[in-house]
């Protein structure tokens, strides 16, 4: 996971959401606008929000039901 998200990061990719089937969880990666990688973790309870695509947007209770 390491190895990709700094690839991804490295060449471009604004934001890198890793779904976690089994810890019912989203890492969610996003380059602000220093260009520097923030990271959340979203539960569930949470809805994980896209910083760079606008109304996209996950229910993790439903998500993970």
């Amino acid at each position: 996971m390491v190895t990709k998200l700094n690839l991804y990061m490295n060449n471009g990719v604004k934001e890198y959401w890793i779904v976690d089937p089994i810890k019912n969880h989203i890492m969610l990666y996003a380059k602000d606008h220093n260009n520097e990688v923030q990271f959340d973790l979203m539960n569930i309870g949470d809805v994980a929000i896209s910083k760079t695509i606008t109304s996209f947007e996950i229910n993790l209770n439903r998500l993970f039901k």
